[in-house]
């Protein structure tokens, strides 16, 4: 066997030698796919954002965000897509212009993520005074395991702030099914408010959208409040209490169909934790916002941008956020 040694060396360096070669081919082979993928879809205004969240309106935020980066905002909206689509700021700088405001809201958002991103985005933005957490029912669904829409604020800090190049996020999370499903149909809904799918923003980071037509009630009954939301909730006042940072939360008024169908108990069991999660600290709970009608919605929680202006007005008024905004204030 030793005898044959020297004669399969060169076989076996010749195996591994073609082995890297096509190794290195098909890695070469693979970029070239991907940077063609996505300049042709540059070219054809369909290139999806970088894939960090794996959540489209997510990730199409984090790009609205590293486009137009938080102004010295003095108050931070935080929750889900009540938050998103339902803070107005254009009408709240109309009703007071020392409000600088940013709608840091996140599609999906349990109330624990809104925590990890108030954490990461109050240690960016030191400008900020206020917080208005807008959650509905639903985000108190689950904030364990089963937490929906998670990602790395570390790297949607690199993304937003760190002027990391896209390209990186692009080859770290390719997933060229994904892409190409993206890519389908977000040129129109960039530019159309009209759709339920709307990825429309404008520079303060809000979300409107204006659907011609309903979607009935769309969501059916909470499945059951998570106690783990309401220990994030705590932990949340908490940490910004002791930043001296003044904190509300705004429950949304849900639309009245669904109210009567689903939501009474829910809605009463929700205003009782809630309230337990915060006491002892400086947040505010603020529930019985405004009434508004059927027809502001377009689902059970979600109102047309048309109807947002008396709902932000509205909330400016119960949180009382104006004193919160000056240095007085804050000392």
């Amino acid at each position: 066997m030793a005898s044959h040694a020297p004669a399969d060396a060169p076989r076996e360096t010749a195996r591994m030698q073609r082995y890297l070669a096509g190794f290195a081919f098909g890695a070469i082979l693979t970029v070239l796919s991907l940077v063609g993928a996505l300049v042709g879809l540059r070219a054809a205004d369909r290139l999806p954002p970088p894939q960090i969240a794996n959540s489209l309106c997510i990730d199409e935020k984090l790009n609205g965000m590293r486009a137009h980066p938080p102004q010295e905002p003095n108050l931070l909206i935080v929750g889900s897509s009540v938050a998103w689509r339902h803070f107005n700021s254009p009408v709240a700088i109309a009703t007071d212009p020392a409000i600088r405001p940013y709608n840091a809201g996140f599609c999906g958002a349990q109330i624990s993520q809104s925590a990890r991103i108030t954490a990461w985005l109050t240690q960016r933005l030191p400008s900020v005074r206020h917080i208005v957490l807008i959650a509905s029912p639903f985000d108190f669904e689950a904030c364990g395991f089963g937490e929906a829409s998670r990602f790395d604020t570390g790297e949607a800090d690199r993304f937003v702030f760190g002027h990391a190049s896209p390209a990186w996020f692009y080859a770290r999370y390719f997933d060229p099914l994904t892409l190409a499903n993206n890519a389908r149909g977000i040129r129109e809904d960039r530019a159309s408010a009209a759709s339920t799918s709307t990825l429309v923003q404008n520079r303060w980071g809000d979300g409107p959208a204006e659907p011609p037509v309903s979607r009935g009630l769309h969501y059916g009954d909470v499945r059951k409040l998570d106690a783990a939301c309401f220990a994030s909730l705590r932990g949340m006042a908490r940490a910004l209490e002791k930043r001296n940072i003044a904190f509300d939360v705004v429950l949304m008024p849900m639309q009245s169909e669904w109210s009567r169908r689903y939501g009474e108990p829910t809605l009463r069991a929700l205003e009782h934790d809630a309230r337990a999660a915060l006491a002892g600290t400086r947040g505010g709970l603020h529930v019985s916002l405004i009434r508004l009608p059927s027809t502001a919605y377009f689902d059970a929680m979600h109102l047309r941008w048309s109807s947002t202006g008396p709902f932000t007005r509205a909330l400016l008024r119960e949180t009382d956020a104006s004193s919160h905004l000056h240095p007085a204030s804050a000392t």
